[in-house]
């Protein structure tokens, strides 16, 4: 099953254009506020039409050498290129353009090579708070204000809170969206404190948690934010942006091993053009994708990720070649 997000001003225009664009079997899983609008968003769940042979079927199919030249220039590197291609020829593409019927082929071929598990937006809070932790400057912040302005437009139950006590003004964002969106803030050092207060908030609200950034070459650093992060009632998300180098990325995701990481979020999208670093990060760390932001504005989601969504990311350069 394939998902497709469509942006409309209610829900009955919603199923309309989807009844339109993907027929009569697309199940609707998911609806949300769409950021800075009136409208929604709803996500429909759309099996895999059958659209002839797969694309490896045919040896002169275009977008087979231009799916294997989109890899190379993210510099994936073996084997998970020789994967990735594999699983994008056995993708089915119909009768389109070249450069969509690739889209597609890379869709399908991440779909079926990663884990995408965003993080929850549900009515039912999650039974332990999300602690963004990364490097400086990773984008923590950013997307914590994100995801809080999200669940405020769904109006979910919401704590936010902030670790990040060393930093001059490392809680002032914070402190002052939490004003913003009327709902608790609260600012812990400790592992004591922090652990009282999520055994008042866990699972009554999404509890969100920015950590401080840490220098992954200093052990005062990894020790404080072990004590926070290994809480029973804290999963730590791995935070890290795109366009980072390869080997910088494997060695980040390295030091962070000794916390119990499943999931990434990526920041920064917008302004990278290359996404080998995060791919070698997955090739040594079997880490899920989760959410996805692609500008500094809090207004703009932290957009669950999609293998649709990361595809149309990693064809942008392309496109914009083919356009030129």
């Amino acid at each position: 099953m394939r998902m497709k997000q469509i942006t409309a001003k209610n829900m009955q225009e919603a199923l309309e254009v989807a009844r339109q664009k993907f027929g009569e079997d697309a199940v609707l899983l998911q609806s949300r506020k769409a950021p800075g609008s009136q409208g929604i968003i709803v996500t429909f769940g759309i099996e895999a039409p059958d659209d002839g042979p797969p694309v490896g079927a045919e040896a002169s199919h275009p977008s087979l050498p231009m799916l294997a030249r989109v890899l190379r220039f993210h510099q994936i590197a073996d084997p998970l290129f020789s994967r990735l291609e594999m699983a994008g020829a056995a993708a089915r593409v119909g009768n389109t353009s070249p450069v969509d019927a690739t889209e597609t082929m890379l869709a399908h071929a991440l779909e079926t090579t990663f884990e995408f598990t965003p993080l929850s937006e549900a009515a039912t809070p999650p039974a332990k708070a999300f602690m963004l932790i990364g490097a400086h400057g990773a984008g923590k912040t950013t997307a914590i204000a994100k995801f809080a302005t999200m669940l405020a437009l769904l109006k979910r139950p919401m704590v936010l809170v902030s670790t990040d006590v060393d930093r001059f003004g490392g809680t002032d964002g914070l402190a002052g969206l939490a004003q913003i969106l009327d709902v608790p803030f609260h600012v812990v050092s400790t592992r004591s404190a922090l652990k009282s207060l999520l055994k008042d908030s866990v699972p009554e609200a999404h509890v969100l948690i920015d950590s401080a950034g840490v220098n992954i070459y200093e052990f005062a650093d990894l020790k404080q934010l072990g004590e926070l992060a290994t809480l029973q009632q804290v999963e730590p998300v791995l935070v890290a942006a795109a366009g980072m180098d390869a080997a910088e990325s494997v060695e980040m995701a390295s030091v962070f091993s000794f916390l119990p990481i499943t999931r990434l979020v990526i920041t920064r999208a917008d302004a990278a053009r290359h996404w080998n670093g995060i791919f070698a990060m997955l090739t040594h760390h079997q880490f899920r994708f989760a959410n996805l932001s692609t500008s500094a504005s809090p207004a703009d989601p932290c957009q669950p990720l999609t293998p649709d969504l990361l595809a149309v990311q990693m064809m942008r350069v392309e496109r914009e070649r083919l356009t030129q």
